[in-house]
C-alpha cells in the first residue's frame, strides 16, 4: 500500500507542468511593450517573472529540449515521449508570451522563431548593444548638463527626464547621483549654495533638493533687485545726473547691469524720473 502511494506521487510529480497566464494577460505584468530603446528595462521585469514560473531554462538554454521519440520499454518500438510533449506545450507558450510582449517593429526582427530560446537569444542580439550605448549617451548627457539661461524648474526637469530614461534602461540613479550631477551643472552664482549641498552628512532626496534650489533662485532674484535698486539711487545721487537730466546713459547701463553674467533670467529695469 506504501509502495503504491510512493508510485503514485512520483507520476503525478512528474506529470505535473505549470499553468501559464495566456498571453493575453502577460500585458499586465509588464509595464511597456519592448521596444529598441527599452529592452533592458523589459529584461529586467522578464526575468523574475519567468524564475516565478520555473521557466528562465527554456530561454538561456538550460532546461534543454528531451527527444522527440523514446522506444517503449515492453516492445522497443518508437514512440513519442510524453517529456517532449510537456516541453513543447510549455515552451509554445512562453514563446506566446514573449512574442506578444513585442511592438509590431520589434516583432520584425525576430523571423519565424521556433522555439521562445531562439526568440530570447535574437533579441538580445539585437538590442543589448543598443541598449548599452542609449545608457552610455544618457549619462554622458546628465554628466554634461548646464543651466544655462533655464529657471530652476525648468534645469531640474531636464535632468529627471534623464534620469527616467535611465531608470527605464534598469540603470537607476540613487538621489545623491542625481543631486551631485544637478549641483555640478549651476552657474558661478550657486557656488555658496553648492558648497552648502555638498558639506551636507544626511542624504537629500531629489524633492529636497529642487525646494532647496527654488529657494535660492528667489534669494538671488531678490539679490539682484536690490543690486539694481541701489545702482538707480546712486545715479541719481550723482551730481549733475539728476540737475542735467542725463537718464537715457542710466537706463542703457541699467539694461546692461540686468544682462550680466549671472544668467538669473531677472527682468531688466527701465527708470523714468
Amino acid at each position: 500500500m506504501a509502495d503504491s502511494q510512493a508510485s503514485s506521487s512520483t507520476t503525478d510529480h512528474s506529470s505535473t507542468s505549470i499553468n501559464l497566464p495566456p498571453p493575453s494577460n502577460v500585458s499586465s505584468l509588464l509595464s511597456n511593450k519592448l521596444t529598441s530603446t527599452n529592452y533592458l528595462f523589459l529584461r529586467s521585469q522578464f526575468i523574475p517573472l519567468l524564475r516565478s514560473y520555473e521557466l528562465l531554462g527554456f530561454v538561456d538554454g538550460s532546461n534543454l529540449c528531451p527527444p522527440k521519440f523514446i522506444k517503449d520499454s515492453t516492445t522497443d518500438a518508437l514512440i513519442l515521449n510524453p517529456e517532449f510533449i510537456r516541453w513543447q506545450k510549455q515552451d509554445q507558450l512562453l514563446l506566446s508570451w514573449l512574442l506578444s510582449s513585442l511592438t509590431e517593429e520589434t516583432h520584425s526582427q525576430v523571423l519565424d522563431p521556433q522555439t521562445s530560446y531562439e526568440v530570447w537569444q535574437e533579441l538580445a542580439r539585437s538590442y543589448a548593444s543598443q541598449s548599452r550605448a542609449r545608457i552610455s549617451n544618457l549619462r554622458n548627457e546628465l554628466q554634461n548638463l548646464r543651466k544655462g539661461s533655464d529657471s530652476i524648474q525648468q534645469y531640474f526637469n531636464r535632468a529627471k527626464r534623464i534620469a527616467h530614461q535611465l531608470a527605464q534602461a534598469s540603470k537607476p540613479l540613487d538621489d545623491d547621483d542625481l543631486a551631485l550631477n544637478i549641483l555640478a551643472g549651476l552657474p558661478l552664482d550657486y557656488s555658496p549654495f553648492k558648497a552648502s549641498m555638498s558639506s551636507r552628512m544626511e542624504p537629500l532626496s531629489s524633492s529636497d533638493l529642487l525646494g532647496s534650489l527654488l529657494t535660492e533662485e528667489m534669494r538671488l532674484h531678490q539679490e539682484s533687485q536690490s543690486e539694481l535698486l541701489n545702482a538707480a539711487a546712486h545715479y541719481v545721487n550723482t551730481p549733475g545726473n539728476y540737475r542735467s537730466g542725463n537718464f537715457s546713459n542710466f537706463s542703457s547701463q541699467t539694461q546692461n547691469f540686468g544682462r550680466g553674467s549671472r544668467g538669473r533670467g531677472i527682468q531688466h529695469y527701465c527708470f523714468r524720473f
